[in-house]
């Protein structure tokens, strides 16, 4: 059974209020393939400007991204015990424009882009 604690931050944090995240992402660490996983996961919704200069900066990429994975390269537990995963970085204006162009549930889509980030994590 996986244990992880999330932490959601971003300028986008609060603006999919159809959205619980923590609960999403108790339902994607229930299924198998993430039973594993154990320790801190950062969640951030950040805007088209943030997405993309972090694409820049970490992948050499000059374009806007869905979503982003920063797997801890760490192996131990930090100075206070806890074992951080990584960070899982979603673009909120893409996620509300992916839904609108798809006529999906925006709810939808966002879980596929946490299983797509979680997928990333190195566990």
């Amino acid at each position: 059974m996986s244990s992880v604690t999330v932490i959601l931050g971003g300028s986008w944090a609060n603006r999919f209020e159809n959205i619980n995240w923590i609960e999403e992402i108790e339902q994607i660490c229930s299924q198998k393939k993430f039973s594993e996983l154990r320790g801190e996961v950062g969640l951030w919704l950040v805007g088209e400007y943030k997405a993309k200069k972090l694409n820049q900066e970490f992948r050499r990429r000059s374009y806007v991204p869905q979503v982003l994975t920063f797997p801890t390269k760490n192996r131990e537990p930090d100075m206070d015990g806890i074992f951080r995963v990584g960070d899982v970085v979603i673009c909120g204006p893409l996620l509300l424009k992916e839904a609108k162009c798809n006529k999906s549930d925006t709810k939808l889509i966002a879980r596929e882009w946490l299983e797509h980030g979680f997928s990333n994590l190195e566990f």
